[in-house]
């Protein structure tokens, strides 16, 4: 099962194990950043990205690692 994540979830898996997919929106306003950087990252190479749908969706792993990459951190919990 893939879900689209939510406050709940600190860490890609939610309790059952299951996958989780942040939205850019998500990822956005995790890190403090506007969508548009979200975007500008994940061009440059900085922020890893699978598509779904017309869009794309990033797991923890891939935000973390971005936010070390560009020295934030990560203030909220997701959603």
């Amino acid at each position: 099962m893939i879900r689209i994540a939510r406050s709940e979830l600190e860490r890609g898996v939610d309790e059952a194990g299951d996958l989780v997919f942040y939205t850019s929106y998500e990822a956005a306003n995790l890190l403090e950043v506007s969508t548009v950087t979200i975007s500008s990252w994940r061009k440059a190479g900085f922020l890893r990205a699978l598509p779904w749908g017309r869009g794309f969706v990033y797991t923890m792993p891939a935000i973390t690692e971005a936010a070390r990459i560009k020295g934030y951190e990560i203030t909220k919990k997701g959603g």
